[in-house]
């Protein structure tokens, strides 16, 4: 009797005892992790299942009825590896009820790697503070041993230490350890507003699209500021691979360079100088190593009097691939004989070909077609005759020219001047107006006008910048004095010649307003030659002995280029001149022309108008381009504010 007293005793004190305890129970559904994933195994050597556990106590113990295989203990997380066919968890704390959970009925369903997550919460009855946790600005988020509780800001939290994080997007988190007790229920935490950060982004090559995290930001080298964090940066660039990846901006600076993979293929089209090369509709002047998309190309070669050939090639990224075009040109021979025995001879065909001798002449296997023949000599009438060509066939012409005045007498009834010598002005060669056959094939008029026998030279160009008081441009260590002058953009040649103009009381040609100019051709200062002026006097004007370089057929008796410049500009002047005693027109350096450039040489109309962003053409070659670049057919373009080390000009007067 006294035995069942005892163990009555005991069952009353036990369940007294425990219904003083405080509860724990699981706040919420539980969660299964996508992004955890579960490397311990059990005794039995299978991959463990993953229970983490959330709470804002901590000091649990566990137990489970295959038994705990580990526990990783953190604050605020701890982390149960249970065996994948477990059922049940126990949780254990001081000053709590035990906590048995059956893992099915709340919803979990244990399998290896798999992680699952419960938020666990309990307050015991005597230790429970009322806390106020106030910060600013009020809005912040608030979490409380890594379980997050709100905007607050009064707050229910067991005595003792807890961790503090305060979060808000825009200021810099705050994290902090805070002692809870009857005397310490009051918190206050201030966030501070982050900072944009200082970005410099480069890359190889420059000129790359910048896009961060789907905003524009701009073309590359570029510096700009950006709110801390991390981003998916893109760079784009045409013929480039765009370069897709993360940037961490972080203070206080973040230089950040990226390399752009090629995304091209390069094709040579060799061909008749005189011929044109479409690819895919686009006419290309350089027909060397066209850097071009990876793609289909449509290859066609167009020639006066050929019919157009045409190839399909696929342009492969990285390969560079070579066509040869030649169309098939209906072909004649003209033989021409001339008395005096040392006349001079040219022929100018209805395609633009030029052929000349000195001499009886047997023009073999020329195109077909209308050619107009120049027979000249000194003392003696000057005779022009056209003739027809038929493919296939011979035809013989013979001249004599009759002694006395320099009258001709030809089928066209026009005159051309004697070869007198050249006349000059300060300084400047006098090329008379005249007609010829431009780089178009197409006849072109120019009137008069008076032209630098060289380039503008350092020594020129500095006694202006000293006069104006600007900057002297960079020689590039390759010596000043006589040299052309280089590293001078298309406005500052303008600039030059109005004040070369002014300082020898001439009318200035140009009118600039910021990037506005107007060009008046009937003052009679200094200004940039136009494109037909420039390729005119190139030519030798109507002295012209038909060369393809500016006074030669052998480019380096006329130009430097980059067989014998040694690497740089030279001393204007030092090469064989022309037929009109210009220096310089092929090789050297580039000269601006005023046109704009349009990408035909057609004569078309001199504008007096410039427009200010279109790029402008550019003529004659320069020391580190090859030989083929300084005939006097060539043109490129550039943008007006662009300055190099191949790159100056000279000056032209209207009559």
């Amino acid at each position: 009797m006294k035995l069942i007293e005892l163990l009555l005793c005991l069952v009353l004190v036990s369940g007294s005892a425990f219904a003083q305890l405080s509860k724990m129970e699981v706040v919420g559904k539980p969660k299964k992790l996508s992004d955890e994933i579960v490397a311990v195994r059990d005794a039995n050597g299978r991959f463990c299942a993953g229970i983490q556990v959330l709470s804002d106590m901590d000091g649990f113990k566990y137990d489970s009825y295959n038994g705990v295989v580990r526990v990783d203990d953190n604050p605020g997380k701890d982390m149960v590896f249970l065996s994948p066919d477990e059922r049940v968890l126990e949780i254990y704390k001081t000053g709590y009820g035990p906590l048995k959970i059956i893992l099915s009925e709340v919803g979990i369903r244990l399998k290896e790697k798999t992680v699952w997550s419960i938020k666990l919460t309990g307050e015991a009855k005597m230790d429970i503070i009322p806390v106020s946790i106030l910060v600013n600005p009020s809005d912040a988020e608030i979490f409380i041993n890594g379980i997050p509780k709100g905007k607050g800001p009064t707050f229910k939290i067991a005595k003792g230490k807890h961790k503090v994080m305060v979060i808000k997007d825009g200021y810099s988190t705050v994290e902090s350890e805070i002692n809870v007790d009857e005397n310490n229920a009051l918190f206050n935490f201030k966030l501070e507003e982050k900072e944009d950060v200082s970005v410099q982004i480069t890359s190889l090559p420059d000129g790359a699209k910048v896009t961060i995290d789907g905003v524009y930001i701009g073309m590359t080298p570029i510096a700009f500021f950006f709110p801390e964090g991390e981003y998916p940066i893109r760079l784009e660039k045409e013929g480039y691979l765009a370069r897709d990846a993360k940037i961490a901006i972080k203070g206080p600076r973040v230089n950040e360079s990226y390399s752009l993979d090629d995304n091209a293929a390069w094709l040579t089209v060799n061909t008749y100088d005189n011929a044109k090369v479409f690819i895919n509709g686009k006419e290309y002047k350089d027909r060397q190593k066209i850097r071009l998309r990876p793609m289909l190309a449509r290859v066609k070669v167009t020639l006066p009097k050929a019919p157009a050939l045409e190839k399909q090639v696929a342009l492969k990224q990285n390969q560079h691939q070579t066509l040869d075009l030649f169309p098939d040109v209906p072909k004649g021979t003209l033989q021409i004989a001339v008395t005096p025995f040392d006349s001079k001879i040219e022929l100018k065909g209805d395609g633009g070909e030029y052929y000349t001798a000195n001499s009886n002449k047997i023009f073999k296997d020329i195109p077909a077609g209308t050619y107009e023949v120049t027979v000249s000599r000194a003392g003696y009438q000057p005779t022009i005759k056209r003739v027809r060509l038929v493919a296939g066939d011979k035809v013989s012409q013979q001249f004599t020219l009759e002694s006395g005045s320099a009258q001709r007498n030809n089928d066209r009834a026009r005159t051309t001047p004697g070869p007198g010598p050249v006349r000059t002005s300060g300084g400047m060669v006098f090329v008379d107006g005249g007609t010829f056959i431009n780089a178009a094939g197409q006849e072109a008029r120019v009137r008069g006008f008076y032209i630098s026998p060289h380039e503008v030279t350092f020594a020129e160009y500095d006694a202006y910048a000293e006069a104006v008081g600007e900057s002297k441009p960079n020689d590039m260590s390759y010596g000043r004095g006589n040299r052309p002058v280089i590293k001078v953009h298309w406005y500052a040649a303008l600039a030059y010649c109005n004040w070369l103009s002014r300082k020898e009381g001439l009318t200035p040609t140009y009118t600039i307003d910021g990037q506005n100019v107007t060009c008046n051709f009937q003052a009679n200062g200094y200004r940039l030659p136009t494109r037909l002026e420039w390729e005119f006097a190139a030519r030798g004007g109507n002295r012209s002995g038909g060369y393809e370089f500016s006074g030669s057929n052998d480019a380096n008796e006329v130009a430097w280029n980059m067989n014998n410049s040694l690497g740089k500009s030279q001393p204007v002047g030092s090469k064989k001149p022309n037929e009109l005693g210009i220096y310089d027109m092929s090789g050297n350096v580039w000269e601006w022309c005023w046109d704009d450039y349009t990408g035909s040489t057609e004569p078309g109309i001199t504008l007096t108008q410039a427009k200010p962003s279109a790029p402008k053409v550019v003529k004659g070659g320069g020391w580190p381009g090859f030989p083929r670049d300084s005939k006097v057919s060539n043109e490129q373009k550039y943008m007006p504010f662009e300055m190099y080390s191949h790159l100056g000009f000279r000056v032209v007067r209207s009559r």
